[in-house]
């Protein structure tokens, strides 16, 4: 869209200061070196109007630079924009007041908008802060215990789980009740003094009372949990997660399994917990804010208190206008092509017929889910009720309308009734809420500032909606003028999420504040980048700029290193409020949507396309860190003006990127078969013929040369033939891996190893680590790359040189198979972070990413587990030509959970005249025969001679692990080079398992 659209902004401001400025979203950019005009500053608290805009190739007017060292810029106290200063500073006092009940919503919002200020609920007088920033607080009281403790009792309170843990969690259990007297005091601290003197270990006293059951059970701590009595101060875990079936609260029991599933999912990713979430409790002292310093003193004194702050308050806009309506997509200058916009209408055109999908998640507070922009082409409602996956949606809760989360989808997901949503072509869409109900039987029910229960909900994917690794969480939530990730609980919460490849991106929050000057107060955790203090959440954080061309920092945005990306902060059209065009709240739309609430959705649309855009022709989602280093790469992005200090990073430009810098990811993977490209293959395809993992026992490293790309680059099974006298022996420096690269820039990579019996299906409870291989650069093009040998093990540092894996083998005395014959190896090849995995905490030590075995096997998680990226299976085998061959040992086994119903397909490609023999035991021959009449013979069993054999519906025990073998003899022509025999395990149409021997 060319065109100079003139926009008058009407800045939010207080009451007593409010000036219109006009801006070009549609002039080009100039050259911040050259000299250029300015008029004399005007009286800031008096309406004055820019020029219009001029010949982009000459110098244009623009009013005066605001001088950051100039007394700092002070937000209004109702949230929006207060009177033009400096560029604001860490050093700037601001003054927040705060609501979390229905009285509105204060200034937690991150748009900026101007709704008049709740009441501060109990307990949230502001207090100063790190640089002398006051904040606003909750009521609440958050606690995280020390590792040791984490997970051992299904109470639902804190003040049961201390009693339950008696004499030693006696300081927490006195911290809780009332009143707190000078006796109480007392005692606390003598209880205090005494665990320090004479307390077992942490990990002590994290063990279940005498009686229960282990912790990872999931069984009660004892039969009978205490109940508090009046007078204690309500507590409850800070995540609790809800049935997305019923809608009903889950079982303490279920809450910390799914918890912990995901902690163990993440804990080898690039971003591992730091602090497990079961660790984390809300105290509730809202309705005694006199007490709140003397609790939060006694808990943090308390050994197994890790940590104990006060929550800040995380609240949303509530404002409610009318006008009358037209169209407004040609409006959103911000999803024009760059440097006005993020060149999303351009990315739209290259999308154009493709089918990729991801989930995009808005979590805040409330939304005007009947809005006429959320309906598709064929009259279906994108996002409703059911949607929601965690807390409420506050608007109908409290009788408002839900402009702001409205404001947001409109951004994100419309569909042209009126605007555009940036990710509504590749999005399908999820809401989260951090307000619990006020109709809640919950104790902290009306309360928001549930974020990290938020966020574990959409990881849980209970029901089978949530988030997944590529998807998008959107937070839109600040705490007190802060990015939400400032709270201890938040930061885990969200650190979790980019473990598990999920694309978080948060608004950075409209304090106007240096934040590589703050650091949180409890912990010294510090948002600087070069900081040793700092953590990376992993989240892409968002700054606002100003609309117009250069895109200065909007004032009130937070900036500092921790920023990666901005969007505009103002004069957004999009859904809700009203002020533009509407007669009711369905059909409501504004201009002047601001804040870093309107930046983040910019760039969390930009995020989905780029998602897109790389998988159509690639396959696999990239994630979070290559994700935000796109977004964030000044080479391919709209910097920030100059005029206003402060970094806030760069604005996306969707063109640049996928022209420039999209095709030089490194997309690394290795082949599940020959004809495998690295796309993830459908339920039928072959996963367990890796052509990639290399056996090559006793030459040098340099004869792999011979298996990179060129004549052998497509041998199936390759390396020398394992011994037929010795199959059950492997030596790890003879073993190696080779690897494409469909990117367009060289990356490194490392893949750790498994060993395993042949059977044609293979669980996790049976894979024996092997080591890891490094491989510097992989490089582009697609060609392979040929790694080191096998390194040492990441398990076992002391790892024979020689491994016999028979001694891990299931003994049999089956006479199916002679005294010296075993099944061979199968091999597991898994990708690894290339980063060294850092100190985890106690409980989620795990030194691979396999899923669990028994008694934690999932069959569903195991499934998807083989076909995800960067898993690659050998279960082929080469073997001599002649004339026959006997005793092809394996396995057919079943899941070590239940009984299953399998199909197995036998399958030959020999020449006329061959036969082919199958020697199982004789209940499984019987059951076999049952299945496929076509088996003749007693034992042997006689194969059919045909290319397929089907054996439908075999019903294998839970933990089956029968001895097989086949034979075959050769007929008229002699078993030759191309020739092969493979028996394949299918559960309903999914092929689990295949077992492939070839003729070489």
């Amino acid at each position: 869209m060319n065109r100079n659209l003139r926009i008058t902004i009407q800045e939010r401001a207080g009451a007593a200061s409010g000036r219109a400025t006009t801006y070009s979203p549609g002039q080009g950019n100039s050259d911040p070196g050259t000299n250029y005009v300015m008029p004399p500053p005007e009286d800031p608290g008096t309406n004055y109007v820019m020029p219009p805009p001029e010949d982009p190739g000459t110098n244009y007017v623009m009013p005066p630079p605001e001088d950051p060292g100039a007394g700092g810029y002070l937000p209004s106290a109702s949230g929006g924009q207060g009177s033009s200063g400096g560029s604001g500073g860490y050093d700037t006092v601001v003054t927040v007041s705060s609501g979390d009940g229905a009285g509105g919503c204060g200034c937690g919002c991150c748009c900026g908008c101007g709704a008049a200020a709740g009441s501060q609920p109990a307990g949230s007088s502001p207090a100063p802060a790190a640089g002398g920033t006051s904040r606003s607080y909750s009521g609440f009281i958050i606690a995280r215990l020390a590792a040791g403790l984490v997970g051992n009792s299904l109470a639902e309170n804190l003040w049961t789980f201390a009693k339950s843990h008696q004499p030693e969690l006696t300081g927490i259990e006195a911290a809780l009740e009332l009143p707190l007297t000078t006796t109480t005091t007392t005692a606390t601290a003598t209880t205090t003094a005494s665990l320090r003197t004479s307390s077992p270990s942490l990990e002590a006293l994290g063990k279940p009372a005498a009686g229960s059951a282990p912790a990872t059970g999931g069984t009660p701590a004892s039969p009978a949990l205490p109940q508090p009595p009046a007078g204690v101060l309500v507590s409850r875990p800070l995540v609790e997660l809800r049935d997305r079936e019923c809608g009903e609260p889950l079982e303490r029991s279920a809450c910390l399994a799914q918890i912990r599933s995901l902690e163990t999912s993440a804990a080898t990713s690039p971003f591992p917990p730091l602090h497990s979430l079961t660790a984390y409790w809300r105290i509730d002292l809202r309705q005694h804010p006199d007490l709140v310093d003397e609790v939060l003193k006694r808990l943090s004194t308390l050994p197994e208190v890790d940590l104990a702050y006060r929550e800040l308050s995380a609240t949303d806009p509530n404002v409610t206008t009318t006008v009358a309506g037209q169209l407004f997509a040609e409006d959103q200058g911000y999803l024009d092509d760059a440097p006005v916009g993020i060149s999303a209408s351009w990315a739209w055109k290259s999308l154009a017929g493709t089918t990729a999908k991801l989930t995009v998640c808005d979590l805040e507070q409330g939304w005007i889910l009947g809005h006429q922009d959320l309906k598709d082409s064929t009259g279906n409602w994108i996002v409703r009720d059911s949607n929601i996956l965690y807390g409420a949606n506050r608007a109908p809760n409290e009788g408002s309308t839900g402009d702001h989360g409205a404001a947001v989808l409109g951004q994100l997901a419309a569909t042209g009734q009126g605007v555009l949503g940036a990710a509504s072509g590749p999005g399908q869409f999820l809401l989260a809420s951090h307000y619990r109900s006020k109709n809640d039987s919950h104790p902290f029910a009306g309360t928001s500032g549930h974020v990290a229960a938020a966020i574990v909900q959409t990881l849980a994917r209970i029901g089978g909606q949530g988030v997944q690794a590529g998807d998008i969480l959107v937070l839109e939530v600040q705490r007190s003028l802060l990015p939400t990730e400032v709270d201890e609980a938040d930061c885990d919460a969200i650190r979790l999420a980019s473990g598990l490849g999920v694309i978080v991106v948060g608004a950075a929050g409209n304090g106007g504040i240096n934040l590589d000057g703050y650091a949180v107060a409890e912990t010294g955790r510090s948002l600087n980048r070069s900081s040793p203090q700092f953590v990376d959440s992993g989240a892409i954080l968002v700054g606002a700029a100003r609309a117009a061309i250069p895109h200065d920092r909007a004032p009130f945005s937070n900036y500092g290193s921790r920023l990666d990306c901005f969007g505009w902060g103002e004069a957004v059209t999009t859904c809700g409020f009203g002020d533009l065009a509407g007669t009711v709240a369905t059909n409501f739309y504004t201009n002047v949507f601001d804040g870093t609430s309107s930046a983040t959705p910019i760039v969390a649309g930009a995020a989905a396309l780029v998602q897109a855009l790389h998988k159509t022709p690639n396959g696999p989602w990239l994630d979070p860190r290559a994700l935000r280093t796109l977004l964030s790469d000044p080479a391919t992005g709209t910097r920030q003006g100059p005029n206003v200090a402060g970094f806030i990073g760069i604005m996306p430009d969707l063109k640049a990127i996928v022209r420039g810098s999209l095709g030089s990811v490194a997309s690394i993977y290795m082949r599940r078969h020959v004809g495998d490209d690295g796309s993830r293959p459908a339920p039928a395809d072959e996963i367990s013929s890796s052509p990639d993992i290399l056996v090559w026992k006793g030459s040098p490293p340099a004869a792999m040369s011979r298996f990179g790309e060129g004549l052998r680059a497509n041998t199936q099974a390759p390396g020398r033939l394992i011994d037929p006298t010795d199959p059950g022996l492997i030596y790890p420096s003879d073993v190696y891996v080779r690897l494409r690269n469909r990117g367009g820039r060289a990356d490194h990579a490392r893949v750790q190893l498994f060993a395993s019996p042949a059977a044609t299906l293979i669980t996790p409870d049976r894979w024996l680590p092997l080591g890891a291989v490094e491989v510097p650069a992989v490089a582009p093009g697609d060609i392979l790359t040929v790694s080191p040998p096998l390194g040492p093990s990441l398990s076992s540092p002391l790892l024979p040189n020689k491994l016999d894996l028979r001694l891990s083998w299931p003994q049999s005395t089956s006479p199916l198979w002679p005294g010296s014959v075993v099944p061979p190896y199968s091999l597991l090849a898994v990708q690894v972070p290339w980063d060294p995995i850092p100190n985890v905490p106690a409980g989620l030590e795990r030194p691979t990413i396999l899923p669990p075995g028994p008694p934690y096997f999932d069959w569903a998680e195991a499934r998807s587990f083989l076909r995800g990226p960067g898993v690659t299976w050998r279960n082929a085998y080469p073997i001599k030509t002649g004339s026959a061959v006997t005793n092809l040992a394996f396995l057919i086994a079943g899941t070590p959970d239940q009984a299953r119903h399998f199909d197995l397909e036998v399958i030959q490609r020999l020449p006329a005249g061959a036969a082919v023999t199958l020697t199982v035991p004789d209940a499984l021959a019987a059951k076999l025969r049952q299945r496929q009449p076509a088996l003749m013979g007693a034992k042997p069993l006689s194969v059919p001679s045909q290319p397929r054999t089907a054996i439908r519906g075999v019903q294998l025990a839970a933990g089956a692990s029968s001895p097989a073998a086949f034979t075959i003899t050769a007929g008229n022509s002699p078993l030759a080079t191309g020739h092969s025999l493979a028996i394949r395990q299918l559960w309903k149409g999914e092929e689990v398992g295949r077992i492939t021997w070839w003729f070489i």
